[in-house]
């Protein structure tokens, strides 16, 4: 999973990453043999970051409880269900956002 940002607005940084047609990413992949990696967004507000780190399991609304470091995201139950990486993304989303995340669906 890649974090990225830029400060001109008028840049998309994810984007940039991927390249036309996902060549430049196609590249970072092949010289990775084949590891899936995810370009995220960044944000200042920590609801909005995982949120992106989330990608398409489809996050409607991120509760946090700073006292316990808990992140509850209600997510659309049709988005997340059947997709067997749901576990792997929300690990990995805990691990970069510093957030220990719970997915409820609505």
């Amino acid at each position: 999973m890649a974090v990225v940002y830029a400060q001109d607005p008028i840049i998309d940084p994810v984007g940039s990453c991927v390249g036309h047609r996902g060549d430049r990413v196609k590249a970072i992949v092949k010289q990775l043999s084949g590891e899936f990696v995810d370009i995220i967004r960044w944000s200042n507000s920590i609801e909005h970051f995982i949120s992106n780190s989330l990608g398409p399991l489809g996050a409607r609304k991120v509760t946090l409880d700073h006292e316990t470091g808990r992140a509850l995201v209600t997510v659309d139950p049709s988005a997340a269900r059947p997709s067997n990486s749901n576990p792997v993304r929300v690990r990995l989303a805990s691990k970069v956002s510093g957030w220990e995340i719970f997915l409820v669906e609505i």
